[in-house]
C-alpha cells in the first residue's frame, strides 16, 4: 500500500491548470523533518487532479498550514543547471483545510488570478438541526 499523510505550510500560492479534460491543482509543502536543534525542511510538489483540486483552490495560498494524503512516489527530473535531480511527489486524494479563523488572507498573487473571487464564510445552520 502507498499512502502518505503529510501536515506542512505551502511553499507557493497552488496553480490551477487545464490538462486536456481535467484540472490539475500544483502546489508545494513544507514538512519540517529535522530535531529542535537541527531543523530542516523536506519539500514535497503535490498534484490534487480533478473537481476537488478546483474546489479548494480558491481557499489555498503560500504559507498556510494543511494537510494532505495520498500516494506519493520518487521522480528524477533536469535542473536548470543540468544536473540530474530527485524529489518527492505526491498525489493528492484528500487534503485537509485548516479550521475555520485560522485561514490566512490569500496572497495578492493569487487574488488577482483568482479573478476577484473571495470564498464567503460557511453559514452556520446549527440551529437548525433538528438532533
Amino acid at each position: 500500500m502507498n499512502l502518505a499523510i503529510l501536515t506542512g505550510n505551502l511553499g507557493r500560492d497552488p496553480e490551477l491548470k487545464q490538462v486536456k479534460d481535467q484540472q490539475v491543482l500544483s502546489f508545494s509543502i513544507g514538512v519540517a523533518t529535522g530535531t529542535k536543534d537541527n531543523p530542516e525542511t523536506m519539500w514535497v510538489d503535490c498534484e490534487y487532479w480533478g473537481k476537488g483540486g478546483a474546489a479548494v483552490a480558491p481557499y489555498l495560498a503560500k504559507g498556510q498550514r494543511t494537510t494532505v494524503s495520498g500516494s506519493i512516489k520518487l521522480r528524477s527530473y533536469t535542473a536548470k543547471d543540468g544536473t540530474l535531480k530527485t524529489g518527492l511527489k505526491l498525489n493528492v486524494k484528500d487534503l485537509d483545510l485548516p479550521p475555520r479563523g485560522e485561514a490566512k488572507p490569500q496572497s495578492e498573487h493569487h487574488a488577482a488570478k483568482s479573478n476577484g473571487y473571495q470564498p464567503q464564510p460557511a453559514e452556520d445552520f446549527s440551529d437548525s438541526i433538528p438532533f
